[in-house]
């Protein structure tokens, strides 16, 4: 087939998978808000980027130049937003386009891998597994490094396929690892480069096979991030290149970090995080136990390799096995793909462990079906009131969400339906069949009722914008922990942090004038309420934490009124 009438060919089963994925993750962010602190973080580095003045180039966060993290994921909630886009769905753009491309490279690739039927099980697996469905609703970074690090992998595979197009498809899978490197660092390198090699190693019978596309990929991959760090050089100085490359890029994966764990960290967190189909994967971990194909290998190596490397580096969190995750992914896909097309698993031990996964899932989609079904009749009948304590608040604020109503009582009909079809059914078909159900009814519950719930009861945007105008130009401070929603609810660029007692009394000794403290409750029973400061303006924060806004009136000192100019202290360096 020629390129021409490649693209004659419509690619509707390719388009369907990405508009539908981008359908479900648009769905789950537009119905939550910016909650989280490396959400506030973020979005704050973005707007600081796209006001007028803003360097694009180099990064700043609270007045302070941001050396924790690339551009790549700045520079698109950044652009969106001069486009006219308000700064919450700007910021969350990157992940929701992010989470559907990634989505459909994986369909592609699970296609190509393993037929039609495989691919779309893949899709579904990867949409809704718990924590990347999470990911691709927030404005976080993860989600757009899955999409270059899977489609780097896809370009990686199709060169396989065609050897004689290798090199053109290295140079793709070069740019979109360059491309991982300016969302999150080396971490994009590493994970595409330990694939490749553990396909390399496990197919180690294939003859012919040439290194040198995949050294030209690499310059590339290396290139790109070099061209940004080049202008920043010259924009910020060497202090920042210096700082970025080696401070974060090679100081971070090397531990110099507050976020080390075990190696066995993963062990224990992936299961949770790949949930529901964790408990399909064992069955398809068995089923690769002889590697068949070089597209066995491939895949073999997506789950073991990122999971070693990480597992090994110092530095841990439950989202930095994200990119492992389209691996896993295409493992449950093989199986189910499998059962689809065969009717039938391979063997004994094979039989047993799908039998054991698929009631389990059954069990579970037929208990949060009843969950779901149960929270619909509370909001409908009006009983939120009647529910425990614990529950109560949750079931108020879902109460008022408009997603979630329409939506919950048909999806957690479906997911009923769906748990009780595994449950019931005997033939491998068609439980494969119900699985890929529950995996649908999974992602649109998670999307359009959980995360949306979950965020209702954080929101602090109302409270920031009413204080914005009540303060005016006066000179407005935040104490205890650094958290960014004050900045980009405000609209300041800089706020001076205050994180302790001692940095308040400082600054109160210096102001001449009053000033404005926000903190929230919890930070106030420990720390202590601002000597000199009465209450102005009380809100929530979330169910189990108000914010406070103080005008603290600073002693006079030798009987003198300040001057207008306010306090005059650099903002302190903000956390990575």
């Amino acid at each position: 087939m020629t390129w021409r009438s490649r693209l004659a060919r419509p690619p509707l089963p390719e388009l369907t998978v990405f508009l539908a994925a981008l359908a479900v993750f648009a769905l789950g962010a537009s119905a939550r808000g910016l909650w989280r602190n490396d959400e506030h973080r973020y979005a704050e580095v973005a707007r600081v980027m796209a006001v007028d003045g803003g360097s694009w180039l180099v990064p700043h966060l609270n007045g302070v130049v941001y050396t924790a993290k690339p551009p790549l994921f700045f520079w698109t909630v950044a652009g969106a937003h001069r486009l006219g886009l308000d700064l919450e769905p700007a910021a969350m753009l990157p992940s929701v386009l992010g989470g559907a491309l990634a989505v459909l490279a994986i369909f592609a690739l699970g296609r190509r891998l393993y037929g039609l039927a495989a691919g779309l099980a893949a899709a579904i697996v990867l949409a809704s597994s718990e924590m990347f469905l999470g990911l691709a609703l927030r404005a976080n970074l993860d989600a757009l490094l899955v999409a270059c690090t899977t489609g780097a992998l896809y370009a990686y595979w199709r060169g396989e396929e065609s050897p004689a197009a290798a090199g053109r498809f290295a140079l793709l899978a070069g740019v979109l690892t360059g491309l991982g490197i300016l969302v999150k660092g080396p971490v994009a390198v590493g994970v595409v480069a330990v694939v490749i090699a553990g396909h390399r190693v496990l197919d180690r019978g294939r003859e012919g096979r040439r290194w040198q596309p995949l050294l030209a990929g690499l310059a590339v991959a290396a290139l790109v991030p070099l061209a940004w760090l080049g202008a920043a050089g010259w924009s910020g100085g060497l202090d920042y290149v210096r700082e970025i490359a080696l401070g974060h890029g090679v100081g971070h994966a090397a531990g110099r970090v507050d976020k080390q764990g075990p190696f066995w960290f993963y062990l224990k967190d992936t299961p949770a995080a790949f949930l529901p189909w964790t408990l399909l994967l064992p069955a398809g971990l068995w089923s690769l136990r002889r590697v068949r194909s070089s597209g066995d290998a491939f895949v073999l190596a997506w789950c073991v390799a990122p999971f070693l490397l990480l597992s090994l580096m110092p530095p841990k969190r439950h989202l930095y096995m994200t990119p492992a995750f389209p691996g896993f992914a295409l493992v449950v896909a093989r199986l189910l793909g499998g059962l689809l097309e065969e009717g039938v698993a391979r063997d004994r031990v094979e039989r047993r462990l799908w039998q054991a996964g698929r009631v389990a899932l059954g069990a579970v989609a037929v208990a949060a079906g009843v969950l779901a079904a149960g929270l619909a009749g509370v909001w409908i009948g009006g009983w939120e009131e009647a529910l425990p304590v614990r529950f109560r608040a949750w079931a108020i604020l879902a109460a008022g969400l408009a997603v979630p109503r329409w939506l919950v009582l048909p999806v957690g009909g479906a997911l009923f339906l769906t748990g009780v079809g595994m449950l019931r059914r005997r033939d491998p078909a068609l439980q494969a069949r119900f699985a890929l159900g529950v995996g649908v009814a999974t992602s649109l519950l998670l999307a359009g009722v959980f995360h949306p719930v979950e965020s209702a009861g954080h929101r602090s945007r109302a409270f920031f914008e009413e204080l914005a105008e009540r303060v005016g130009d006066a000179p407005l401070v935040a104490y205890g922990r650094f958290v960014f929603d004050i900045n980009w609810g405000t609209g300041r660029t800089s706020i001076p942090m205050l994180v302790n007692t001692k940095k308040l009394a400082r600054y109160t000794a210096r102001a001449e004038e009053p000033f404005w403290l926000v903190a929230e409750g919890d930070e106030l029973e420990e720390l202590g309420e601002p000597p000199g400061g009465r209450v102005v303006m009380h809100g929530p924060r979330g169910l189990n934490s108000d914010l406070f806004a103080f005008l603290v009136t600073p002693r006079q000192r030798d009987g003198r009124a300040g001057d207008s100019h306010g306090p005059r202290i650099a903002a302190e360096t903000p956390p990575r």
